[in-house]
């Protein structure tokens, strides 16, 4: 006689319960693997958003950096009447101040939405830069003077005033950088402030030997002068070095020619030369910095490729944080669906 509830194609109840009971064990277990992975990759994908929102920081730097240097550079250059010898990225004191509001505006906006670390962080910088900006620009709208080489009495304060800002954003943007966790948000972060700092080490040292260059005797002849434009070298020469190791993978093409590389070359030669006893060769320093595509426009590649190369970056960088979330997610799903599944088998 057959068993009552059994049969050929009906397994018996205490066989049912068995499977059930083991479907479920293993579908528990895997809706909380799963569950877990879940909750995992939803905290990566908030890491990540995280980190492309500090790498934002650097990138907005280098622009307000880029604004600062071009305006201190008209403005310097205008009073001692010399802003046609150099080829400028700004043609006049308007364009040159209407650029740095807006940046420094684009980064104020960005350090609000941040605050935290962020704010704490930048916020006493900017406030020092608008505070002291209004004073440096009516230097330069009051100046009345002839417009010549002599009047670096005037122009000494206003270019440490703007160089005092440059040194600050990019001691705070330094500091933050450290802070991003992708090691490939951080490479390209790293790239553009270098690329950033590299154009004022440049204008420092080329300030110095123009200035040494057109004044008596035509060259550095003084030890104070000969060791501020060796410390701005050697720091120059390692910024270069570290760009060189940073420049792999998603930015290994950033670095430019050989051309490039060749020129920076010669111009620290000049630098060597001038230093060393010999006269301020001033046209070969005006060649190199701007009367035609040089140095300057060198980084403002370099830059302008790291910042696409970030952006581009971060944004797979989040589409695959997305991706495994949602993946985890279906899976948890599935989990859930067996869960389901298995209990059906007990209860009927």
């Amino acid at each position: 006689m057959t068993e009552l509830g059994a049969g050929p194609d009906r397994p018996a109840p205490h066989t049912r319960l068995l499977v059930g009971a083991v479907v479920l064990a293993v579908a528990l277990l895997a809706i909380v693997f799963v569950g877990l992975a879940a909750w995992g990759s939803t905290r990566d994908l908030a890491d990540v958003r995280e980190d492309r929102a500090t790498a934002r920081g650097p990138t907005l730097t280098a622009d307000l950096l880029n604004s600062l240097q071009n305006e201190r550079n008209y403005a310097a250059t205008y009073i001692l009447g010399a802003e046609n010898v150099l080829v400028l990225p700004v043609d006049s004191m308007d364009e040159a101040t209407a650029a740095t509001d807006q940046a420094l505006s684009a980064m104020r906006s960005y350090v609000e939405r941040q605050g935290g670390d962020v704010a704490d962080a930048y916020g006493p910088t900017l406030d020092g830069i608008v505070a002291s900006l209004a004073e440096l620009r009516q230097l330069v709208s009051a100046f009345t003077g002839e417009r010549n080489q002599s009047q670096t009495a005037v122009t000494e304060p206003l270019y440490l005033g703007y160089t005092a800002f440059v040194d600050d954003l990019l001691a705070v943007a330094d500091s933050l950088v450290l802070g991003i966790d992708d090691p490939e948000l951080r490479q390209g972060a790293q790239v553009r402030l270098l690329a950033a700092a590299q154009p004022e080490l440049l204008g420092r040292i080329t300030r110095r030997l123009l200035l040494a260059g057109v004044g008596p005797g035509g060259a550095v002849d003084t030890p104070d002068e000969v060791a501020s434009i060796a410390a701005d070298k050697a720091e120059l020469e390692a910024n270069e070095t570290e760009i060189e190791s940073l420049a792999t993978g998603a930015y290994e093409d950033v670095t430019g020619t050989q051309a490039d590389a060749a020129a920076l070359s010669e111009f620290l030669s000049l630098v060597d030369s001038s230093t060393q006893g010999g006269l301020v060769p001033v046209g070969d320093v005006l060649a190199a910095m701007g009367t035609g595509p040089g140095l300057p426009e060198h980084y403002a590649a370099m830059n302008d490729a790291a910042e696409t190369r970030l952006a581009d970056r971060a944004r797979d960088i989040e589409h695959e944080a997305e991706s495994r979330r949602l993946l985890w997610f279906v899976l948890a799903g599935v989990s859930a669906a067996a869960v389901v599944l298995a209990l059906v088998v007990l209860v009927r």
